[in-house]
């Protein structure tokens, strides 16, 4: 136990050594010679704390009085108290030095967007300058040869467009292309003259086109050819019979256009009238209006073909060869 004391004294001494640099290091205001500072006593104060438990057990285990080792052990824990206070006073010095660090950076990046928005804005008020000189130096009074090209294209685009709403291009599109990129030309089309006629203060629509857009178009194609429906016509009216030749007779007395703009027929058939949709409905096959191509005349003076024996072009083949071959080797 002796030897533990003096270890324990050693100790002591080293951490009284250690809390007299406190003060310097604080002065420093430096984070690294703080923490190092901070662990150091620490570590110290830790190992005293063992030694005195450590020397209190045995004190305990010789049969000493209670009040002389409590006597004893204040000595200790009032240096162990100083040492306390010093890493807490070290700790401080540590949140500020971050505190100080974390203000400087935000600081910093506050002034770096302020540059940045700065030269955002200048550079936005020198484009918007040029732009309107730009501007100005493109005004022309009188209209020029480039100037009344344009205004010729723009005015066939449009014409083409609105031929297209109306259905005449629409239906030249539909037999030059397939049905998915029909809708698509047409669709731009469409979208190209509304945004060239549309009025001030309205957005132009941009983007790629939506399945509405399409479907616009499919329908646009759909009432079209609904239009030409003809009255009293004689139709086959399809049903679940595979069988088409057992499909009933009708006869097309009225088209009715519901709420989504497609036209169903009302047909009358044998017992009663019916409602159906125009997919539905099939004209009569009595006629083609392709006529077939005529028929070869026969030659009555043609000889008879008779067909050659296997036999016979097999000997004429091997006629053939040996020719060659007596003649090649002349």
């Amino acid at each position: 136990m002796e030897r533990q004391i003096a270890e324990l004294s050693s100790k002591i001494k080293t951490l009284n050594f250690r809390c007299t640099k406190t003060s310097e290091i604080l002065e420093k205001q430096d984070r690294q010679a703080s923490e190092r500072e901070k662990q150091s006593i620490i570590n110290i104060s830790k190992a005293v704390n063992e030694l005195k438990e450590t020397i209190e057990e045995k004190k305990f285990a010789k049969g000493e009085d209670e009040e002389a080792i409590a006597e004893w052990s204040k000595l200790y824990e009032s240096e162990l108290e100083k040492a306390d206070q010093d890493i807490k006073l070290l700790d401080q010095q540590i949140k500020k030095v971050d505190d100080d660090e974390r203000e400087a950076k935000t600081a910093y990046e506050h002034e770096r967007k302020l540059a940045f928005e700065l030269e955002l804005f200048e550079r936005k008020a020198k484009f918007q300058e040029e732009l309107e000189k730009t501007k100005q130096d493109d005004i022309v009074p009188q209209p020029t040869v480039e100037s009344n090209a344009e205004a010729k294209l723009v005015k066939s685009v449009l014409a083409v467009a609105v031929a297209v709403n109306d259905g005449n291009e629409a239906d030249e599109v539909l037999k030059k292309f397939p049905l998915q990129k029909a809708l698509r030309v047409c669709a731009w089309m469409r979208r190209f003259a509304n945004n060239a006629l549309h009025k001030r203060g309205r957005s132009r629509v941009i983007g790629p086109l939506t399945t509405s857009k399409l479907a616009r178009q499919r329908q646009f194609y759909i009432e079209r050819a609904q239009e030409n429906c003809d009255l009293d016509p004689v139709v086959i009216t399809a049903d679940d019979e595979k069988k088409r030749g057992k499909w009933s007779l009708g006869v097309v007395k009225e088209l009715v256009a519901g709420k989504d703009g497609e036209v169903r027929v009302a047909v009358r058939s044998k017992k009663s009238h019916l409602e159906r949709a125009v997919q539905q409905l099939y004209p009569l096959e009595l006629s083609c209006d392709v006529e077939p191509p005529a028929k070869a005349v026969m030659n009555p003076e043609a000889p008879t073909f008779r067909p050659k024996r296997a036999a016979a072009v097999t000997a004429r083949q091997r006629i053939r060869e040996v020719t060659e071959n007596d003649r090649d080797e002349h």
